[in-house]
């Protein structure tokens, strides 16, 4: 009864908490991931959609469970944890608030995509249950209405998209966590055409997916069949999946939670399987196994000799884009196989994991880059065997994870480190990676500075102190160096980063923050006559921002962001100003920008979080001189069908045109719009 009626204080004490389940809530990706490649943002953002769709359920969540959510401490994993140990299954997730080691800050991000519900995953009834489930129908569409030279008839043969300049995407998904997920996607990009047939991945749509998975059922942890990824251990040879790397929490999402198999909902057409997978749990070992063949876009090579003709592909292409003669005819062009097997152990008292990873790929044809000084050591051939061991150990305060992997020619790689509560308001992390530049992991996505992990050694630290639930600082400092020659880089370098954000929220609606970050490394220069020179290359970002919420009908963001670059004897400046306006009135959601850029060149660009439709991702590049302004407009038509418009533009009032090549167009504007609807079936 006690209980109970704090609850109920609980409830009526945190109203400002609490959540509309019709959006995505917003994340600053660009404070979270400030260098995020467009393949990066898209996978980040459905990652965090499936757990916006299924929030774990708290009184089932196990530790890894909490850990893959990256916002959470191990202190406060194991608050939430101890409490649920003491007082029984939660009856709220307002009881959060009670657990000393969660601030409000804290239980804000991590709201909508937590709940308590009681399941059962049985094999019985679950025909019944995909059919009682909720399922969502999502279909977009969106395009630039400005003419680009790609689709003038001045175009060359080579240079003309084929396709109409629209984009039209669909996602069909019904799940429910750990019990089952059945799910298809389908897009066609601007520029490609509409196609059936199968051996070039033409289902209609220019790229499709589909998975059906089952959880939970016994034995069975899981199985899937259809298109999957896979995380093990710190993600040397198993990288797939929601992984933020160097961010401004400093802390929060470097040290990697061992997913498993987990289901494909990323339109991203490369870094996935495809195939089938499946999971068994005998007491505490665990022993995952998976099959994958699938076609991939390449550039295929033919060299002649004692009149035999010998074909191999010298590039792997990943945009996904099928707009050209050029870009088909690349499309499918080999195929690849992939199969092996996750073991994992866990003992009794759950501090102590050790893991083994195996994966053999097969090329249809072989693989042999142009050559280059700095690609000498990349991998060649057809087949590639790539194995690891990993372990976790956690002891109170103290969690220790390490991951060492070895791939065909011998080349190695080791990353470990040690996560620490030093106190219950100072959280310290300590990392690092050791990877040769003969190291080959084809979906290896483990920390680093470099995208693959090869050719790399570095040490990262970390720290988050909390002095108070109005007072917030976090920095990271991480150094690295490059034994062997790199892309632009034509001799051994070496290079450093750090960031430092403060923020301060001294009630419920305001919150304050700023945050500096700098970036130092070599480069080859061009600012002299010696070739192969190489010079210090900085970069510095400084951001002052503030959110304040005025009413229940109206939130305001203010960002002031300088850039500075230093590059080939060169000093350039980046100026932007950003202010944002939310309103929230009778079930209609609008969402507005203005900002204006004065930046003297792209080394001095900002990468700016932007609200966009549902499933949308939006973290583009600011730079140059001019403004950039939208307006995202959301609500329902129906109660269960709702739907979201957006409209932005650029203008650039110094340029008389946008683009470069195919994507060029005249005049100094450059626009999109984006129409999506999502019906709610069920």
């Amino acid at each position: 009864m006690i209980r109970t009626a704090t609850i109920c204080i609980i409830l009526l004490g945190i109203s400002s908490v609490s959540f509309a389940q019709d959006e995505i809530p917003e994340v600053t990706l660009n404070e979270l991931t400030p260098a995020a490649s467009e393949d990066e943002q898209e996978a980040i953002f459905n990652n965090i959609l499936d757990l916006f769709q299924e929030p774990l359920d708290l009184n089932n969540a196990e530790r890894e469970d909490l850990q893959k959510l990256n916002l959470l401490s191990e202190q406060q994993i194991e608050g939430i944890l101890r409490h649920r140990a003491t007082t029984g299954h939660y009856e709220s997730i307002y009881e959060l608030q009670v657990i000393e080691e969660l601030d409000l800050f804290t239980i804000k991000k991590i709201l909508p995509f937590i709940t308590v519900i009681s399941s059962d995953n049985s094999w019985k009834g679950l025909l019944a249950r995909i059919h009682k489930n909720p399922a969502d129908f999502i279909i977009k569409y969106e395009r630039s209405p400005e003419n680009k030279k790609g689709y003038s008839s001045n175009a060359s043969e080579s240079t003309r998209y084929l396709g109409k300049p629209y984009k039209t995407y669909i996602r069909i998904k019904s799940s429910k966590a750990k019990d089952f997920s059945i799910g298809l996607i389908a897009e066609k990009d601007p520029g490609e055409i509409y196609k059936w047939e199968p051996a070039k991945n033409y289902y209609l749509f220019d790229f499709a997916s589909f998975h059906l998975g089952v959880y939970n059922k016994g034995k069975l942890k899981s199985f899937t069949i259809g298109d999957y990824k896979l995380q093990a251990g710190q993600g040397l040879i198993f990288g797939s999946g929601y992984y933020l790397g160097k961010n401004a929490e400093a802390i929060s999402g470097i040290k990697r939670a061992g997913s498993g198999i987990l289901q494909n909902t990323s339109v991203t057409e490369s870094g996935f399987f495809r195939g089938t997978a499946a999971s068994l749990t005998f007491k505490r070992i665990t022993v995952s196994g998976f099959y994958s063949s699938i076609n991939k876009d390449a550039s295929i090579n033919t060299t002649e000799s004692d009149s035999l003709s010998n074909e191999y592909f010298s590039t792997v292409y990943t945009t996904g884009y099928h707009r050209t003669i050029s870009e088909i005819n690349k499309k499918a062009a080999i195929s690849q196989r992939d199969a092996g097997f996750i073991i994992s152990f866990q003992n009794k008292i759950q501090n102590l994991n050790i893991g083994l990873n195996f994966i053999n790929t097969h090329f249809s044809k072989s693989f042999e880059k142009n050559t280059n000084i700095y690609n000498s050591f990349d991998f060649k051939g057809q087949d590639n065997t790539c194995y690891s061991i990993d372990a976790a150990y956690r002891f109170y305060n103290l969690s220790m994870f390490s991951e060492a992997a070895f791939s065909t020619g011998g080349g190695k790689a080791l990353v470990g480190g040690v996560l620490a509560s030093l106190h219950k308001k100072i959280d310290f992390l300590f990392l690092l990676r050791k990877y040769d530049k003969n190291f080959y992991s084809f979906y290896g996505r483990a920390f680093g500075e470099n995208t693959t992990n090869k050719n790399e050694t570095g040490l990262y630290w970390g720290i988050k102190i909390t002095p108070n639930k109005k007072y917030n600082l976090s920095a990271y400092f991480d150094t690295y160096t490059f034994p062997w020659l790199k892309y632009r880089t034509y001799e051994p370098s070496r290079g450093n980063d750090f960031n430092i954000r403060f923020s301060y929220q001294p009630s419920k609606t305001t919150l304050a923050y700023i945050q500096i970050r700098k970036a130092i490394q070599e480069q080859n220069s061009f600012a002299t006559n010696i070739t192969y020179a190489t010079e210090t290359c900085i970069s510095e970002m400084r951001t002052l921002g503030l959110d304040y919420k005025a009413n229940e009908f109206i939130s305001l963001t203010t960002k002031i962001i300088q850039t500075k670059a230093k590059k080939n004897n060169l000093n350039t400046n980046g100026y932007f100003l950003i202010q944002d306006i939310n309103v929230h009135f009778r079930g209609i959601k609008l969402s507005l920008r203005y900002a204006l850029s004065d930046a003297e060149n792209y080394d001095n660009r900002a990468y700016v979080f932007e609200k966009d439709v549902l499933l949308g991702y939006a973290l583009p590049a600011y730079y140059g001189k001019g403004s950039r302004a939208y307006l995202v407009l959301h609500g329902r038509l129906l109660k269960h069908l709702g739907y979201w418009i957006k409209y932005g533009y650029y203008i650039y009032p110094f340029m008389d045109m946008t683009g470069t090549g195919s994507e060029e167009t005249q005049g100094n504007i450059r626009s999109e719009i984006k129409i999506q609807l999502r019906y709610t079936l069920g």
